[in-house]
């Protein structure tokens, strides 16, 4: 499966990191269960940085 992302859009990632120079943020968006969060995740790993967790909703206290 690896071999699907790096073809199709590893290699865009790739070029926004080149570019960018982590100077901007990307958003990956899209349909449910397509493989966004893998993608990143390898993308991140190649690079040795990559930190995991879930987006919680905070509400602020009133």
């Amino acid at each position: 499966m690896e071999r699907i992302f790096r073809r199709k859009l590893y290699e865009r990632l790739l070029e926004w990191k080149r570019v960018s120079n982590g100077k901007t943020a990307i958003m990956v968006e899209g349909a449910r269960r397509v493989g966004k969060s893998t993608l990143v995740e390898l993308f991140a790993w190649s690079f040795g940085n990559i930190v995991q967790g879930d987006t919680v909703a905070i509400e602020p206290s009133k």
